[in-house]
């Protein structure tokens, strides 16, 4: 339908004796991929929902909030994270790891190795850092937790056993 108009949803939940109708008005919403907060103890804690193409900025809008309010530790959260663009992965990588260091090789069929490097702008390599992780943390999300964990020695990873999906996405 046609944005600002209303629509009528039917909604039965298991438990319930009946129906229930709920009105919604019809409209775009736009969901930010990266939220920040800082929680007890100076603990910066960044959410990350994908790897899409307003990702980088806000990651790196949210690192400057944690590098203003002096933050001595580091959330960052991955769970349920489909993935998205390897670039944006990479990017991101790039402002917490040493420039150089492998954040992902790529295999073809043949055998032919690429590795991508981190390009440079590291500035949270020594804030220890968690990272968050379950069975739905998928491409992108696994690029980025584990270049951490093999790039850095102050990276944990909390959590569940990742999705495991092994395709590479670009624009």
């Amino acid at each position: 339908g046609a944005k600002d108009t209303e629509v009528k949803l039917t909604i039965f939940r298991e438990g319930d004796e009946d129906t229930r109708d709920i009105t919604v008005k019809r409209g775009v919403i736009l969901v930010k991929s990266v939220r920040f907060e800082m929680k007890e103890g100076d603990i910066a804690y960044i959410r990350v929902n994908r790897f899409g193409d307003d990702t980088e900025q806000e990651f790196r809008a949210a690192v400057r909030q944690a590098l203003d309010k002096k933050a001595t530790g580091l959330v960052i959260d991955l769970r349920n994270n489909p993935g998205g663009f390897l670039d944006t992965s990479v990017e991101m990588a790039s402002l917490m790891l040493p420039t150089g260091k492998v954040v992902v090789m790529e295999e073809d069929g043949t055998g032919n190795r690429k590795e991508i490097k981190a390009r440079g702008g590291d500035v949270l390599s020594g804030i220890p850092t968690v990272v968050l992780i379950n069975e739905g943390s998928a491409s992108a999300s696994e690029i980025l937790a584990g270049a951490l964990r093999d790039n850095r020695e102050n990276v944990t990873l909390v959590g569940k056993k990742s999705f495991g999906k092994g395709s590479v996405q670009e624009l």
